[in-house]
Order: C-alpha cells, then sequence, then structure tokens
C-alpha cells in the first residue's frame, strides 16, 4: 500500500507523509492544487480501507443480541466482565443496574448523587430562610427598647421631622410623594390576638414574618421633570425582615391558617383599608396612610384548651404587638369609619385631653321623639348629622338656683335647662371639647381627633361656645334664655368681687 501513500497497521490506516511523497509525480516541486488534490483521494481510500478491515473482523448479531456488535470479534461469556474492544453483554449491564440501584440505596451511586445533590439545594434553601441573622435580631431587640418616634418609612429608623410636615407645603409634598415627607410619627399601640395549632404556629409565624423586598420607584409628576418617590409595594409595605405584615394575618384568617374573632378581623380590615395605597377619588398619589410595624420580637403565645372558635383540642393563643404610625395624609380623610374602628383600639404612647361629657340624670326626666338607642343603630348612623345631633341630647339635668330679677317662678325643668345652658357655656375649651379630643405625640406636638365622627385634624378647633335649646313650644324656652342671661350676669359680677377679695 506504499504506492497509495497509506500504511496499514494493527492501530488503523494512518496518513504516510514520505510514502506521499515518493509516489507523486509531482515530487517537492508538484503544484500545492494537484497535492492538495491527492490528499482529498488518499483520505477517502483510507477511510474506506479502514472501514472494510473492520467489517472483516466483525461478527454478525445474533436475534437475541448476546453477541457483541463491534470491536470484540468473539462470544463474551455471561459473567458481567468486559473484553477489551467490547461492550457488557445485557447480564452485565442488570448486574451493574442492579448494583447501582443497591448502591443508591445506601447513599452512592449516580442516581443517590443526583437525588442527595436535589435533596441538599433543597435543604439549604430551607436552612437559609429557617436561618435568623443575629443581626435582624439585635436591631429588633433596640427597635423594641425604644420604638422610634418619628420614623423613617424605608429603614424603620429614627429620623428627624421636617419643618414644614405640619404645614400646606408638607401635605403638598406629600401628596406627590416627595423623599423628604417619606416619614411617619408614633400615636400608640394596639394588641392583636389569633389562635393557632402548636404543631402549626412556629410555621405560621415565618410565613407571616417572611422578607417584604424592598421597592423604589420614581413617581412622576404632573409638572413632568421632578419626580416623587415609591419605597412601598402594592400592598403598602415597604422592605421589612422578621416583621408580620397585617396583609399576610389577615390572608391567614380568611384562609384558616388562624383564628380570629371578629373583632379582630374587623380591625385587621380597618388597618389594610389605611395601608393599601388608593387614590380612588382622592387628590393625591397612591401611597399608604398607615404604617404598622409588628416585630415578630414582639409576639408572644399561651396554651389554652378548646373553645367553640376552634375545632382542635388545643390551641396557641398568639398576642402580636403593633406600633401604629400615622402619615401626612391621613389628616385629611373626613369622618372615615376605618380611622374610628382603628383609633377605637390604639392605647395613646403619650397623654390624651378626652372629650367632655355632661353628666345626665339617672333615671332620665325626658324622652326623645325616637324611641330607639343611638348604641342600637348601626354603626355608620354615628356619623349622620342625626346622629351627632341625638348623641348631644340630655334627657334631664341638675337643677341650677334661680337668678334674681325674675318675677315669675321657674319650673323644675326649667331650672334644669338653665344649668345645662350655663355648663355649656362655661366649658373651657368651648363646644369643640365635646367633639375633640387633644392627643399628643410623644416626639411633643399635637393632634385631635374626634372619636363621634373619625376624623383628624392637625389644627385646633375653634372655640366655639353656646348650643341649641330645643324644646317643645309652650315649654318656657324664652323664660330660661332670659334666665340665662341674669344668670350670666350675675356670675361675672361674683368672679369680679372674688378677684378684688384675693387682691386684698
Amino acid at each position: 500500500m506504499e504506492e497509495s501513500g497509506y500504511v496499514a497497521s494493527d492501530e488503523g490506516v494512518n496518513f504516510c507523509e514520505d510514502s506521499r511523497r515518493q509516489s507523486s509525480p509531482m515530487g517537492r516541486g508538484g503544484s500545492a492544487q494537484q497535492s492538495r488534490g491527492r490528499r482529498s483521494l488518499a483520505g477517502r481510500a483510507g477511510r474506506r480501507a479502514k472501514n472494510n478491515a473492520r467489517s472483516a473482523t466483525e461478527t454478525p448479531p445474533t436475534k437475541k443480541g448476546k453477541q457483541a456488535k463491534r470491536g470484540g470479534g468473539k462470544k463474551l461469556e455471561d459473567n458481567g466482565e468486559k473484553e477489551e474492544g467490547g461492550s457488557a453483554p445485557p447480564s452485565a449491564k442488570k448486574g451493574k443496574r442492579k448494583l447501582e440501584e443497591e448502591l443508591g440505596a445506601k447513599g452512592f451511586g449516580k442516581s443517590a448523587r443526583r437525588s442527595s445533590s436535589v435533596g441538599t439545594g433543597a435543604a439549604k434553601k430551607r436552612s437559609k430562610a429557617d436561618t435568623v441573622d443575629p443581626k435582624v435580631v439585635k436591631f429588633w431587640a433596640g427597635w423594641l427598647a425604644n420604638p422610634p418616634q418619628t420614623m423613617a418609612m424605608t429603614t424603620h429608623l429614627d429620623c428627624a421631622l421636617p419643618e414644614m410636615w405640619a404645614t400646606e407645603e408638607g401635605a403638598k409634598y406629600a401628596s406627590d410623594c416627595r423623599e423628604e415627607m417619606d416619614v411617619c410619627r408614633l400615636i400608640g399601640t394596639t394588641t392583636l390576638q389569633f389562635q393557632v395549632s402548636p404543631e402549626k404556629r412556629e410555621e405560621v409565624l415565618r410565613k407571616l414574618s417572611a422578607d417584604v423586598k424592598a421597592v423604589r420607584r420614581d413617581v412622576k409628576l404632573n409638572n413632568m421633570v421632578e419626580t416623587g418617590v415609591q419605597t412601598w409595594n402594592s400592598e403598602g409595605e415597604p422592605g421589612s425582615s422578621r416583621c408580620i405584615t397585617i396583609k399576610r394575618l389577615l390572608d391567614a384568617c380568611e384562609e384558616g391558617d388562624v383564628v380570629a374573632n371578629e373583632e379582630c378581623k374587623t380591625l385587621l380590615a380597618a388597618l389594610h383599608d389605611l395601608i393599601k395605597p388608593d387614590a380612588a377619588g382622592l387628590p393625591w398619589k397612591p401611597q399608604p396612610l398607615l404604617r404598622v410595624v409588628c416585630p415578630l420580637q414582639a409576639t408572644s403565645s399561651s396554651s389554652s384548651s378548646s373553645s367553640a372558635a376552634t375545632a382542635s383540642s388545643s390551641s396557641d393563643t398568639v398576642t402580636v404587638t403593633a406600633f401604629v404610625y400615622i402619615r401626612r395624609l391621613l389628616f385629611f380623610l373626613i369622618a372615615y369609619p376605618p380611622i374610628r374602628k382603628v383609633m377605637r383600639h390604639v392605647t395613646p404612647s403619650a397623654p390624651v385631653r378626652p372629650t367632655v361629657s355632661l353628666p345626665a340624670l339617672d333615671p332620665p326626666l325626658f324622652l326623645s321623639h325616637d324611641s330607639f338607642e343611638l348604641n342600637a343603630q348601626p354603626p355608620d348612623y354615628r356619623f349622620s348629622l342625626q346622629g351627632i345631633m341625638k348623641s348631644q341630647e340630655h334627657p334631664g339635668y341638675r337643677r341650677a338656683v334661680e337668678p334674681e330679677g325674675l318675677n315669675l317662678r321657674m319650673k323644675d325643668y326649667q331650672l334644669q335647662t338653665l344649668q345645662w345652658m350655663l355648663d355649656r357655656e362655661a366649658l373651657e375649651h368651648g363646644l369643640n371639647s365635646l367633639f375633640w379630643e387633644e392627643r399628643q405625640f410623644p416626639g411633643g406636638g399635637v393632634f385631635y381627633y374626634a372619636p363621634a365622627l373619625g376624623e383628624l385634624r392637625l389644627e385646633r378647633p375653634s372655640d366655639i361656645r353656646g348650643g341649641i335649646l330645643s324644646e317643645e313650644m309652650g315649654l318656657g324656652k324664652t323664660l330660661e334664655i332670659l334666665s340665662l342671661i341674669l344668670a350670666a350676669k350675675q356670675q361675672k359680677q361674683q368672679q369680679k368681687q372674688q378677684q378684688q377679695q384675693q387682691r386684698l
């Protein structure tokens, strides 16, 4: 085969450079094109010779497939051994698979390695989720020891209150989601209680306090030049870790993971209503009006026996302490029922000047035309004008001393009306003190809340004095007003005399 430029050997057919040069009629001086053409022909010839040599030594396969198809050249013994240049018989393959299965059952082999690797990855994910970051635990421990009075929405850290926070300019900045107004102020705490089975308690708490991804998006303003910043998700929650969210707790109640009473569910629904961004009919960018912080470390649990609300024989009562922070735009909502529901459950973090209530006689002497009680009406009834007027009716009052200067003797009910009018005019903060509480922020400053209306204000209500005398015709309203004039004149004279005596 030297003339063809190829040499056959045990390893196959290889190209021989010296044989190619000797057989070439061009010798060393032949053209490159002819050399390339002969090389390609020689390559094809070599491949044909190699295939012919391989087929000559190959034994045709049997029907049962026990004979090796290539490379062996002889029948292999069914002992699981593999000859050089051949493949293992099916029995050997079965034995290998059986061995792999046995090794896999003991934790070895490819399948075991694959399954173990998958299991290890899942275990790593679970262990990572279950691992508690000591830095987060330390942060919330310090946070609970001294909750911020003014808190940054995104970092949960104490921050300085902007000077324009309570001004109209601050309200405009807040409506545009300006970053400098992304602060909230502490007004108090509330407790949320629910029941959960002891077996699922840790899993439920881990689900409720899962990490919330931080969000930061630009908000285009109407002028298309400046931008605001959105630091909360679609549920109004900023980024947090190991912090229970109101939305998850509300969903857990609906899905049956936890059991809560109707009062707690009502509070959760009201909190979520004020937290979830919604600008339907509101003149500002969608944003949360409250920030409720429920650190997982502020929860406590106690075992309790079964009750009508639980189907299990025993359950754990979990108590969550929620810190309620208020944002600037909440003061623009007028007579909004969720505010009333939330404020009714909030324990103030600073002193409160409550509303004034005038004492009434028991049993009453007067009856209203409306035979039903105010407390028996729907909650929204208190927000109506009729409900507000009804709440200020009095069924009787203590009697006043008849003033000097009257030629008629007043009846008992007329003297009660006189004292009722005198007390209303003597209110220190006017008639609005009957409706508005004065509450203090822990960090300084005050705000006002009307429990009967469900309304918050930063502006001080005006000191309006007086009232409405609406008795039946013929009961002597004219006489009662004249007696009020005389009684007020005498009271001023008495006060003047007392001041003169104190000077002496």
